[in-house]
This record gives structure tokens, C-alpha cells and sequence, in this order.
């Protein structure tokens, strides 16, 4: 699992953006393990029809909203065909 603390800001190491705005960008391979991780988990409870909690907790301005956007991109795609 992948935890906020080890994941570094916005996968460049000083958390910056480089002028370019989150809609456009999700960079960080931790930060994609994480949102595959989380796709799987949301697969599997699909399949299953057993319950999980996830929680994203970080500290402010690390990225949660972002990762939350990622996600639901990826699993409607994946889940819309």
C-alpha cells in the first residue's frame, strides 16, 4: 500500500505544478500506484459486492483532491464499457 507520507509533492520532489494546472497533469509513479491501487480495490468490491473503506488523508496541498479526480477518471473509464 502506499502511504501519503512516502509519495513526494506532486512527484517532482518541491511540489511544483511547472505552470501547468492539475486537470492537466498527474504526475509520480507512486501517486499512480496509489490510483491503481485504488481502482483495483474498487474492482474488487464490484466483483464481490464486499465492502472496503478507503481514506485519503494527507496534510493540506499534497494532492488528495488530484488523486481522487485520477481515480474516478480511471474507474469510470475502465467500468463505463
Amino acid at each position: 500500500m502506499v502511504n501519503a507520507e512516502d509519495v513526494d509533492d506532486f512527484g517532482t520532489g518541491n511540489g511544483s505544478f511547472g505552470g501547468v494546472s492539475g486537470d492537466e497533469l498527474f504526475v509520480g509513479e507512486q501517486r499512480r500506484e496509489l490510483v491503481d491501487e485504488l481502482v483495483a480495490a474498487f474492482k474488487d468490491v464490484s466483483e464481490t459486492g464486499v465492502p472496503r473503506w478507503v481514506s485519503l488523508e494527507a496534510p493540506s496541498g499534497w494532492g488528495k483532491s488530484r488523486i481522487a479526480q485520477e481515480f474516478y477518471s480511471r474507474a469510470g473509464n475502465r467500468f463505463s464499457r
